[in-house]
């Protein structure tokens, strides 16, 4: 057995060496060939979606492993095949900690000015505008659309989240 990804919603999905190339996510009901799915968990770069991919991974493998432990108690599975699929086991982990290394929140620190504003990065080509033609130029403080943006506003945060990035504390 081995673990693919749903190439829709990214869920793990249970796919069983029997010639069968035929896939069918139980979570988002996808259906597709072999040649669809992902090899290895997608990174979304949204925090909660990845935290969620990750939980399903570990519960579909912690659930394979031990199914299949129970079969090899049983005598129903021989002992070559049980160390094949712990080896698929920790291509898991590997893929849990490929998922966890894309996730890290805060890769992009965003000063604060000496008077505790923080200018738009330049890097950011997505522009918002609030109330003119004139795009916005400010994170936290007076802005040249007119408003005096502060931390706490979603948009604020939503941008953040977009761009994995943080601003600096308050000193």
């Amino acid at each position: 057995m081995t673990v693919e990804f749903c190439p829709k919603c990214g869920n793990p999905m249970s796919v069983f060496d029997d010639g069968d190339s035929s896939r069918l996510c139980s979570i988002c009901a996808w259906f597709g060939d072999s040649s669809e799915t992902l090899k290895e968990p997608p990174l979304t770069g949204d925090l909660e979606t990845s935290v969620r991919q990750a939980l399903a991974l570990y519960r579909f493998t912690c659930r394979n492993e031990l199914l299949l432990e129970a079969a090899y108690k049983n005598g129903t599975l021989a002992l070559a095949e049980l160390l094949r699929i712990r080896a698929k086991v920790a291509e898991s982990e590997a893929s849990l900690l490929a998922l966890f290394k894309g996730v890290r929140p805060g890769k992009h620190v965003i000063p604060r000015g000496d008077n505790g504003t923080v200018a738009w990065p330049r890097e950011w080509t997505d522009r918002r505008y609030n109330a003119c033609n004139e795009p916005c130029d400010m994170l936290i403080g007076p802005c040249s659309c007119g408003a005096w943006h502060t931390e706490d506003e979603d948009w604020v945060q939503e941008k953040l989240r977009q761009h994995s990035a943080m601003i600096e504390p308050k000193k």
